[in-house]
């Protein structure tokens, strides 16, 4: 199975000299692979700590039957909240895992997936937003799902908000790259994209030149 547990938010105001994002939480996205292991993608931000836990708790868990924690990205709004499964399960970011035990295997080549990586999750190099970004690919039913970080965001997209990418033209590309191959994607910020959502954002990505 795979659920998005609540919407990311990332709202923005203006004031002199800069602007305010509030709310601002990635959206944790819980998965069970086929060996019954659970796995959070992305846990949010220090804000959104109890909502995440009550959502957990709506599905009969607590922090400690969660088996990995997957991050996207180092951005705070998406991995703040690894800390709270920080003593149960190993937490994997970019170029390292960070278990319980204190043990941490780093790798120069920033292959996360190399060591105890949770079956039937592929890992999709996306960069753009960060160098290192990455997504989650995850087949089930029938669908692929694609925990997307912020590789996509559905206002971007539509050009009603600044791309925020350190590297523009990875960032096309990943994002083109994603909608070739999603039924379902879980971006970091806004609403679940798919079915005639999906179809007509990706008309739009098609359209879009580097």
């Amino acid at each position: 199975m795979i659920i998005q547990l609540f919407p990311g938010e990332h709202q923005n105001s203006e004031f002199d000299g800069g602007y305010i994002i509030s709310p601002l939480t990635a959206g944790p996205v819980l998965i069970k692979n086929s060996d019954d292991k659970w796995i959070i993608v992305d846990p949010g931000s220090f804000s959104h700590k109890e909502k995440l836990i009550s959502e957990l708790a709506f599905h009969g868990l607590v922090p400690a039957d969660i088996d990995a924690v997957l991050n996207t990205h180092h951005h705070l709004d998406h991995t703040s909240n690894n800390f709270i499964f920080s003593d149960y399960c190993p937490i994997f970011t970019r170029s390292a895992i960070l278990w319980p035990n204190g043990k941490t295997y780093i790798y120069k080549d920033h292959d996360m997936h190399r060591v105890e990586w949770p079956s039937d999750i592929e890992l999709l190099h996306t960069p753009g937003h960060t160098f290192d970004h990455v997504s989650f690919v995850y087949k089930w039913e029938g669908k692929t799902y694609v925990c997307a970080g912020d590789a996509v965001r559905e206002d971007m997209i539509r050009d009603e908000s600044e791309v925020t990418a350190q590297h523009p033209g990875p960032y096309l590309e990943s994002l083109k790259s994603i909608f070739e191959i999603a039924d379902v994607i879980f971006p970091g910020h806004g609403r679940v994209i798919d079915g005639d959502l999906l179809e007509e954002l990706k008309l739009l990505v098609d359209d879009k030149q580097s």
